[in-house]
């Protein structure tokens, strides 16, 4: 169960069980919370990448694609919250707007919705 929209967990799916790894829904919504995440997310990945009962081989380009995003995803995030940061001056009334009657869209997933 999930308690609110901050709740984000990551699961570890085995062939016989799921083990929830990490729990991040005490943490906060800031910029230093979401790289704190990612950075815990992405050391325990690598760390499982180069344990010995991996499944996965460190080549030159698992290399390559895990240093781009070690450099992209954190910029990509900071550059999100500095979207967020300017929404909350040029329109800062956007928390105040009472919803009446919402508009769910849904599709397919990687649809482009």
């Amino acid at each position: 169960n999930i308690k609110n929209s901050t709740s984000l967990c990551l699961y570890c799916v085995t062939s016989t069980r799921v083990e929830i790894k990490m729990d991040f829904s005490n943490e906060g919504m800031g910029v230093v919370a979401s790289l704190r995440r990612f950075f815990r997310l992405y050391f325990n990945a690598i760390s499982k990448e180069i344990s010995r009962d991996s499944l996965f081989r460190i080549g030159i380009k698992r290399v390559c694609v895990l240093g781009l995003s070690l450099l992209t995803f954190p910029l990509l995030i900071i550059w999100t919250h500095f979207g967020f940061w300017l929404d909350d001056i040029f329109f800062s009334g956007w928390k105040n707007v009472e919803v009446k009657t919402p508009c769910f869209i849904v599709g397919n997933a990687r649809s482009g919705t």
